[in-house]
């Protein structure tokens, strides 16, 4: 509550306008833009994206609470291709969502884990790659090299893991206090 909080969506396209609703009776235009929450809360944000051929609406709830890292944020884990450590549309969203939720928190660093199985070229690299891609996705975002590093990172038995295969293909980020 109080803080800047960051709107970045992912638009593709020429000549593409933004138009935001952030739900307490603001708006703005742009598509980067910023916006302060007065009040804690549950606000429902739209952005309308729109060229001159078509338009589309997204919507998404945003929860502003007194003190946002009392509670520790559930960060999304990304997934890769096998053998990949590039990031997807998809993928870069989430890690904005991250980004978003833990700018609040000042006092903790973003860990990030990086995963690959053993039937994967070059697994343990591959793993770090993983970690590395996203930790330079965050500060590209402008995360501060002091305020991210690299966790651990881990081969898993492709075996253990049957039809969920894709699981072990991922990066994971957590916050944590030093």
């Amino acid at each position: 509550m109080g803080d800047v909080i960051t709107f970045s969506p992912l638009v593709r396209g020429s000549k593409v306008g933004c138009e935001w609703d952030f739900g307490d009776d603001s708006t703005a235009s742009g598509c980067d833009t910023n916006h302060i929450y007065e009040k804690a809360g549950t606000y429902r944000a739209s952005l309308t994206a729109s060229n001159s051929k078509y338009s589309d609406t997204s919507t998404r709830s945003i929860v502003i609470k007194e003190n946002a890292c009392d509670e520790i944020p559930t960060l999304k884990q990304v997934f890769f291709a096998a053998h990949s450590s590039d990031l997807t549309l998809e993928m870069r969203q989430l890690l904005r969502d991250n980004f978003s939720a833990t700018i609040p928190c000042t006092d903790r660093i973003m860990e990030v884990n990086g995963y690959a199985f053993d039937t994967e070229r070059n697994a343990s690299e591959l793993a770090e790659q993983r970690a590395r891609t996203v930790i330079q996705y965050y500060m590209n975002l402008g995360v501060s090299s002091r305020k991210v590093d690299l966790g651990m990172v881990n081969v898993q038995r492709m075996a253990r893991y049957g039809d969920l295969a894709w699981t072990g293909r991922k990066a994971s980020t957590i916050l944590v206090d030093r």
